[in-house]
């Protein structure tokens, strides 16, 4: 309104004047002076106009100078509450359930002589912490926590249940990549590390009359050092208002280990079915430093995975 004034009253004076400053706002369209229309269009910026009149009667001569910086209509500010990315860092807890496909003996399928995949199956837990380097990447580290089981074996009228299992820990680093979408983000995410020493356990409940001669369970345990492999992850961000975010991802690990200098340990465990009776065996066996051949294992697994995090 200030500036539709100014140019009322600049245009409406004596004719005489040679020439007036008027500042011509985004509301002003229309300037009327005698019997002629000036018309000023400023579009949606601020600019200072310089108004000449040349004479009584005479065309009036609009210029404009010093225009000021346009502003970009179309461009919209970032909504925080849409934007999945983290400014600073992140914190989350993590879950899931999947396959494993770790170097796993076959489980007998019944008569003897038939054999099973095993089929491991099992869930993972953790968290991980982020420091954003630049937009859209992160530094990141992780701890995980890991268990599968196996599916359950038998020979008839000696073992009604055979199952192998693995538990393990995992610590990781590396770089996760967010690509930005109209509301969330992807997200990709790479790291390596170290699998800290575990080990797998086969238990076995028998039945029968082999029950009767040696009792009813037995199991072998394996013992592994540390391994060295890593991880890759791709998922979805979802966020929840301006902090919290939830995360739906699909998780590969890949590690691998050995057991030098580690040990097996039998406890009332059939090493073979063949003799007669069948030889059972209550030992520890060392691998390497003049023991058993050491033996190389992996754990590898594949997980949906869900993340609940805040972002910073």
């Amino acid at each position: 309104m200030v500036g539709w004034l100014a140019c009322v009253f600049a245009l409406s004076g004596a004719a005489s004047a040679s020439a007036q400053e008027v500042v011509v706002d985004e509301d002003t369209d229309v300037v009327v002076t005698g019997d002629e229309d000036v018309v000023v269009r400023t579009g949606a910026e601020e600019a200072d106009v310089t108004v000449t009149e040349t004479g009584a009667g005479e065309d009036v001569m609009v210029t404009r100078t010093e225009v000021a910086e346009p502003i970009d209509v179309d461009e919209q500010p970032v909504d925080p509450a849409a934007d999945a990315r983290p400014s600073i860092g992140f914190v989350e807890a993590t879950g899931g359930y999947g396959l494993n496909f770790g170097r796993t003996d076959y489980l007998p399928a019944g008569a003897p002589g038939d054999w099973m995949h095993p089929m491991v199956f099992g869930y993972a837990f953790g968290g991980t912490a982020g420091i954003t380097l630049v937009p859209g990447i992160a530094l990141v580290a992780s701890y995980e926590f890991s268990r599968a089981e196996s599916r359950h074996g038998e020979i008839d009228g000696a073992v009604e249940s055979v199952q192998g299992s693995v538990e393990a820990h995992t610590l990781t680093g590396g770089v996760r990549f967010y690509f930005p979408l109209p509301y969330g983000a992807f997200q990709a995410e790479v790291t390596a590390g170290a699998l800290l020493p575990y080990e797998t356990v086969v238990e076995v409940q028998y039945t029968g009359p082999l029950a009767q001669l040696i009792g009813e369970r037995g199991s072998r345990i394996d013992h592994y050092s540390v391994g060295v492999g890593g991880t890759a992850l791709f998922g979805y961000v979802l966020p929840i208002g301006d902090v919290f975010y939830s995360s739906f991802n699909i998780k590969a690990r890949l590690f691998e280990t050995e057991n030098s200098g580690e040990t097996r340990v039998f406890n009332n465990y059939v090493t073979d079915f063949t003799t007669t009776p069948p030889t059972v065996t209550t030992a520890e066996i060392r691998f390497g430093d003049g023991g058993a051949q050491p033996t190389t294992n992996s754990l590898q697994d594949v997980r949906l995975q869900l993340a609940l995090g805040a972002r910073f």
